[in-house]
């Protein structure tokens, strides 16, 4: 198996685990809040993004000289770059709305909705007019992952500095924003340093980049005890009452 297969491979396995976390939100479908629910959204657009990478895949393999030939020609797509405008506006959009929505009221809620919404006009703006879609570039995936990490780091910094009345592990918003953070971390280092090391040290880029899925099975993991905890959602202002 080569290691371009080997990370198809481990892509698949976390495309397939990224179910657990919506199984757990179905079950504990009861007790999610509208902000729980929001991130449930969230989940089940990951999940469709990802099966739709590989349907593309699939369908590519199989019928690409009598239907997909043409198409990919006439608009010059030889990757699947022209699909990470889904990612992209996935977590402007949704993770965006979460954690405004999670973030206590004040300049950071407001911040975030505005930086928010102005990078996803911004992403798409990029996508279709500027950089286009045929490359990776360098806007899109750079505010993503810088957005994906730093976001759930401040959602993170407020959980420590306030009081939510129920204890850290019960707190769904903990292990959703820490599930997050972990694989953003790691994919915010794999986007500055893949090229170099695809070109140079590909044995290391591979190794990263399984180091990187496992990194997310983790993260998914995470976020499955997040909705396993729905139920401690209600206490989590202060004016909550037990």
């Amino acid at each position: 198996m080569s290691p371009n297969d080997i990370l198809i491979f481990f892509s698949k396995i976390v495309s397939a685990v990224m179910i657990i976390p919506i199984i757990a939100a179905l079950v504990k479908w009861q007790y999610l809040e509208k902000k729980l629910k929001i991130f449930f959204v969230f989940c089940v657009v990951t999940l469709a993004i990802a099966l739709l990478e590989q349907l593309f895949f699939w369908s590519v393999k199989k019928h690409y000289n009598e239907f997909w030939r043409t198409i990919l020609d006439y608009w010059g797509i030889k990757n699947t770059f022209f699909l990470q405008i889904l990612p992209h506006t996935r977590d402007f959009f949704l993770l965006g709305w979460f954690f405004s929505a999670v973030l206590p009221s004040g300049k950071a809620r407001y911040l975030v909705q505005y930086f928010s919404l102005l990078l996803g006009v911004s992403c798409i703006i990029n996508y279709i007019f500027i950089e286009g879609y045929k490359i990776a570039g360098v806007f899109n995936p750079t505010t993503d992952a810088l957005f994906s990490f730093l976001v759930p780091l401040l959602s993170l910094w407020y959980l420590f500095q306030r009081d939510t009345r129920i204890e850290m592990y019960k707190n769904p918003v903990f292990w959703i924003s820490l599930g997050l953070l972990l694989p953003n971390l790691m994919g915010l280092f794999l986007f500055y340093t893949s090229d170099y090391l695809q070109e140079n040290v590909f044995t290391l880029y591979v190794n990263l980049m399984l180091v990187k899925n496992f990194f997310e099975i983790i993260g998914i993991i995470l976020l499955t005890i997040g909705f396993s905890h729905a139920y401690y959602m209600r206490f989590f202002y202060p004016t909550a009452t037990k």
